[in-house]
């Protein structure tokens, strides 16, 4: 038991007694165990057990002695907790307009007493009291206001007992920004045209400094309302996307966002078509007079061959897609033909498995094929 006092300013002052006792204070200066007697203001009492309750009493003397009236307390000994709690986890700061908001997991621990959270600029908190105090208590999480933008805050976490013990320190930092709320500008020029078995999708991108892409999504009965509407079709930078997952006959509706990182959404651009109805038969054996583009082996695993038939002289690209409407590689350069059979071998070794879509664009024709490629 850590015991101090203060001593009376008597000038015949000769000292301290402190006495102690268990179950009452000691009555006289004589009354029970002798702690001290001197003339500091403070005494260390070791001889005593955990958990027993400490009667003392102080009394000042003279040279006589005459005593004081006594002055008391009691102390309880106990085990000295030295291990802190567990540290918090999942400690989250994000920057806010003009704040940061933080969330944390507390440790499980069965004498835990709260969270301490501490905040400084240009480097950590070093101790639970170093720093500005941002919250303390039982909860899991925080919003710390009245920050400025552009600030790199520093914030760390302890957990804490009843001594207080604290763990070591979580830690993260956030910078407070004004919130983006302005979309980029609308998509130009966007337009959906049938093709056979296809609708190419076209349009032009604002000229936002922050603009992160282009989102088409696609219904089938009316406009998707936003863009987590509908069937998505496409996602980029792109100005080009095929939508090879169509039906010939059905009219299609195509909405286009643009957006930004955070992300805001622009106002949609809209056109509708229909796919066109122009089989190529997949398979092998000889091209028919009538047929305009043959796929095989459909589905492949390594090589595939496209054979296609100019009905006249015109130039010719032919691109491949994925499932997701953006160009994979072209594997036909634009280039003047002259009508008749042709023959092109490409290879998918550097292609996952899935679902392709091979566009031959020409001056009079342009279709859209299938092909699966299986591992």
């Amino acid at each position: 038991v850590s015991l101090s006092w203060t001593a009376p300013g008597d000038g015949d002052l000769a000292g301290v007694r402190v006495m102690r006792k268990v179950g009452s204070y000691p009555a006289n200066p004589t009354d029970g165990t002798l702690v001290y007697e001197g003339a500091n203001s403070s005494a260390t009492d070791g001889n005593v057990a955990n958990g027993t309750t400490y009667f003392y009493a102080a009394w000042a003397f003279d040279g006589v002695p005459n005593y004081s009236v006594a002055a008391q307390d009691t102390a309880t000994p106990r085990l000295i907790d030295t291990t802190p709690p567990g540290p918090v986890t999942n400690f989250l700061a994000a920057g806010g307009d003009g704040q940061v908001s933080l969330s944390w997991t507390p440790p499980g621990d069965g004498d835990l007493a709260g969270v301490r959270v501490l905040r400084k600029v240009g480097s950590y908190p070093a101790s639970p009291t170093d720093g500005a105090l941002v919250y303390e208590g039982a909860n899991t999480s925080v919003t710390d206001g009245g920050l400025s933008n552009g600030t790199t805050y520093f914030y760390a976490a302890w957990a804490f007992d009843g001594v207080p013990n604290y763990s070591t320190a979580a830690q993260d930092t956030a910078t407070p920004r004004l919130i983006d709320t302005t979309p980029p500008g609308r998509v130009g020029d966007f337009t959906a045209r049938g093709v056979a078995n296809a609708v190419r999708l076209n349009w032009t991108l604002p000229g936002d400094a922050d603009l992160a892409g282009v989102r088409v999504v696609r219904g089938e009965s009316d406009y998707p309302a936003g863009p987590d509407e509908g069937t998505l079709v496409y996602e980029g930078l792109d100005t080009t996307a095929t939508d090879g997952a169509v039906s010939s006959g059905t009219t299609y509706y195509y909405a286009a966002f643009a957006f930004d990182g955070v992300p805001n959404y622009s106002a949609a651009a809209q056109d509708t078509a229909m796919p066109r109805t122009l089989t190529g038969i997949a398979g092998d054996g000889e091209l028919p007079a009538t047929l305009t583009v043959r796929i095989y082996p459909n589905p492949f695993n390594g090589q595939a061959t496209i054979r296609y038939r100019l009905p006249v002289a015109q130039s010719v690209t032919i691109d491949l897609y994925d499932a997701m409407g953006r160009r994979v590689r072209t594997l036909a350069e634009e280039r003047a033909l002259p009508a008749g059979e042709y023959v092109l071998p490409f290879s998918g070794a550097s292609l996952a498995s899935g679902l392709y879509f091979v566009h031959l664009r020409g001056a009079s024709l342009e279709i859209v094929e299938r092909l699966l490629l299986v591992r």
